[in-house]
C-alpha cells in the first residue's frame, strides 16, 4: 500500500517502529523483493523486469549487518569485486579501489581479510565497496548502529560527501538525532504504510 516518490539527488530518512515495514520498502528498491501488486520503477525501469545484478549498476545497498555483506579474502578484494562484475576495465577496477580506501581511510587494511578488523572498519569496508561502485541511489540500512560517536560521525561525514557529488541517499534509522540532522525528507512508516512524509522540523512537529 506505499505510494511514495523519491526525487534524484533525495537525502530521504525512512524512519518507524521495527515490523513497520522500512527494510521491506527498501529492498523492493534493489530487487531484493519484488511487488505482487503494483509496480517499483528505479530510474525509469520496472524491477520486477531486471535482475539484481542490473539493478546493482543504479543502485547500491548497505546491510545493517555488514557481516552479511562482507565474503572476500582481503579488503581490496572486497572493494575490487563490484566493479569488477560491472565488467569495467582492470585499470578503472583498480583507480576506484584505490579511490575507495582513501575516501574511507582503510589503505592500511588493504591487504587483510575484513573478517578479522573490527566492527566499525567492517563496516567501513561493507560501504566502501557500494561506494566503488558509483551507484546513482545508496541506500543504507542502520548505518551508525554499533559504532561510537567519532566513527558514526567519520562515516556520516563520507555519506554527506556522496551526497553533494550527486548520489541520492535513502537513510533508514531508529536514530532520530541523525535522521534530523542529515536528512532532507522523512518517510513515517507504520504497519507497511506510509503515515506522513515531509521535511524533518515537519514531521517532528
Amino acid at each position: 500500500g506505499v505510494d511514495l516518490e523519491i526525487g534524484e539527488g533525495a537525502y530521504l530518512g525512512i524512519i518507524g517502529q521495527n515490523g513497520s515495514g522500512k527494510t521491506t520498502l527498501v529492498k523492493h528498491l534493489n530487487g531484493l523483493l519484488r511487488p505482487t501488486e503494483g509496480q517499483v520503477l528505479v530510474f525509469g525501469v520496472d524491477t520486477r523486469r531486471a535482475s539484481v545484478g542490473e539493478l546493482a549498476r543504479s543502485v547500491g545497498y548497505v546491510f545493517q549487518n555488514p557481516d552479511h555483506q562482507i565474503f572476500c579474502g582481503t579488503t581490496r578484494e572486497e572493494i575490487a569485486f563490484g566493479p569488477r562484475n560491472l565488467g569495467l576495465a582492470p585499470e578503472v577496477v583498480r583507480d576506484r579501489v584505490e579511490d575507495a580506501l582513501a575516501a574511507f581511510d582503510l589503505a592500511p587494511y588493504a591487504e587483510l581479510p575484513p573478517a578479522v578488523l573490527g566492527y566499525g572498519l567492517r563496516r567501513k569496508v561493507s560501504l566502501a565497496a557500494v561506494y566503488a561502485m558509483r551507484p546513482r541511489l545508496l541506500i543504507l540500512d542502520e548505518p551508525t548502529a554499533g559504532l561510537d560517536q567519532r566513527s558514526a560521525d567519520e562515516l556520516m561525514d563520507r555519506i554527506a560527501a556522496m551526497h553533494r557529488a550527486g548520489h541520492s541517499i535513502v537513510l533508514v534509522s531508529h536514530d532520530m538525532q541523525l535522521v534530523a540532522a542529515h536528512c532532507r525528507q522523512v518517510v513515517v512508516m507504520d504497519q507497511g504504510r506510509v503515515l506522513v512524509q515531509g521535511p524533518p522540523g515537519f514531521v517532528f512537529q
